[in-house]
């Protein structure tokens, strides 16, 4: 149930991060570099390009380090990154803020269906296509707190010179949250790969309304979920490490 919750937190703030970045990153071009809206246009087309190449590397990623480490990763990086660029106001840093604040979106949008993927592991039998809903639900969440906060904040801060004005300070807010995620993700990620902490809740709900064969179907037929320490062989049930 903890390591649940923590993916589930780690999705909401992950879309927080998201849309906060989407609201505010035109305000602080204009602000701090005078760009206009043709050429912001510009960079809405790299950052569209950025996603959609997350969501082609992930399955490599994944493969090579593993679905926990890519979540941890993609989760600090991504705080580093966007408070990093954040901080970039002086003129003529304009490549370098725009290199980092793309680098974030790439790896928020390398988090999200990898987060999506662990929590729908979680919650199999009656709630495995519930589960979706749910997401979805808390993503919507996470972008109406986005769009409060972050246009608060940044209002209050807006016109305040020196480090943390002129809305720095919402991406250093939303960088500690990231960062926080990525601490959970990496507990969630030792403890289960350790075999010091196991869900129960995995083993009850992988059983629970299902034959054995149904069972071994649903939770991917027989592979290493690595990344929730469970293994599943076909013919046995699950267990963990």
């Amino acid at each position: 149930m903890v390591a649940s919750s923590i993916l589930l937190t780690a999705l909401i703030i992950n879309s927080m991060m998201t849309n906060t970045v989407g609201i505010l990153w035109p305000l602080f071009m204009q602000r701090h570099f005078q760009w206009t809206d043709s050429q912001y246009s510009y960079l809405l087309l790299a950052a569209g390009i950025s996603s959609s190449v997350a969501l082609g590397v992930l399955p490599t990623m994944q493969k090579r380090v593993g679905p926990g480490l890519t979540r941890v990763a993609a989760s600090a990086l991504s705080a580093v990154c966007a408070t990093a660029g954040f901080m970039i106001k002086q003129p003529g840093g304009e490549a370098v803020h725009c290199a980092l604040m793309l680098t974030c979106l790439f790896l928020c949008a390398t988090l999200d269906p990898s987060l999506q993927a662990g929590i729908s592991l979680r919650f199999l039998g009656l709630w495995h296509g519930r589960s979706f809903g749910g997401m979805a639900a808390l993503i919507g969440i996470g972008s109406v707190l986005a769009n409060l906060i972050s246009t608060g904040v940044f209002d209050a801060t807006y016109d305040s010179e020196g480090f943390f004005g002129g809305g720095s300070s919402v991406m250093l807010l939303m960088g500690l949250l990231q960062a926080c995620c990525a601490g959970g993700l990496f507990f969630v990620h030792r403890r289960l790969d350790q075999g010091h902490y196991v869900d129960l809740e995995l083993h009850s709900r992988a059983t629970e309304g299902y034959s054995s064969e149904d069972a071994h179907t649903s939770m991917l037929g027989g592979t290493n979920t690595e990344d929730e320490g469970v293994v599943v062989s076909p013919g046995s049930e699950p267990e963990a490490r």
